[in-house]
């Protein structure tokens, strides 16, 4: 799925989906950062 349809719109789409994924992957990490952060200040 991902090598074909980066074959098909390697420009736009691939950079796109590209910033999107890491923005979420940061976003994640922040969360479980947090997460981590207020369990260790509550225990």
């Amino acid at each position: 799925m991902i090598s074909f349809q980066s074959k098909i719109s390697v420009n736009k789409t691939n950079i796109a989906e590209t910033a999107m994924f890491a923005a979420i992957k940061m976003v994640v990490a922040v969360i479980m950062v947090s997460i981590w952060f207020f369990w260790a200040v509550l225990v």
